[in-house]
């Protein structure tokens, strides 16, 4: 009997230790992507966009992706960008996509990565994702962790086919990846 007790307090410890790794991931994944949405921001502050565009009351960046991907990004409500207050839309299909300034494509959007880049490609919309098979599609910067920090890479050419300008300060810090190279 003494041995079948010890034997369970064993087994609950060890599943504990196990869980509590699983548990101790989820406030660093979320750290993460509260680093990626203040980067996002501060790019956001080093383009501009072309003019002509749709007069708009607010700043809108459209995530695209499943509702957790969605829940995982924060914006200060406080803050502003081009003088306007941010509103982040959460959008499981693209072609919902309205006039906006940002595009966010989450890692489940892989398959239709390519349409949404379509559907967009007229409307001067910055691209963002952090991951390396979407950017090679065409989205325009891409994060990726390197040594615990958020940093992006820049795809000039799909930059280029946008009609936004992007402050050359951007393209110090951030590395330069052609579509096409490895």
């Amino acid at each position: 009997m003494i041995n079948v007790k010890r034997h369970i307090l064993i087994v609950t410890t060890v599943l504990v230790l196990l869980c509590s790794g699983f548990v101790g991931e989820t406030p660093q994944l979320v750290h993460e992507y509260e680093l990626k949405s203040a980067t996002l921001f501060k790019i956001c502050n080093y383009v501009t966009w072309p003019d002509g565009r749709p007069d708009s009351s607010t700043f809108d960046i459209v995530v695209v992706g499943t509702p957790e991907e969605i829940a995982q990004f924060t914006f200060p409500s406080d803050k502003l960008l081009n003088n306007k207050a941010i509103r982040l839309i959460g959008l499981d299909d693209y072609q919902l996509i309205a006039d906006c300034q940002v595009v966010f494509i989450c890692h489940s959007k892989m398959d239709e990565v390519s349409q949404i880049l379509e559907f967009i490609q007229d409307k001067s919309i910055l691209t963002f994702s952090d991951d390396e098979a979407l950017f090679e599609q065409g989205v325009m910067i891409n994060f990726y962790i390197d040594e615990n920090r958020v940093k992006f890479e820049l795809n000039p050419e799909a930059i280029s086919r946008s009609n936004i300008q992007l402050h050359s300060q951007l393209y110090s810090i951030g590395k330069i990846k052609n579509k096409q190279s490895n």
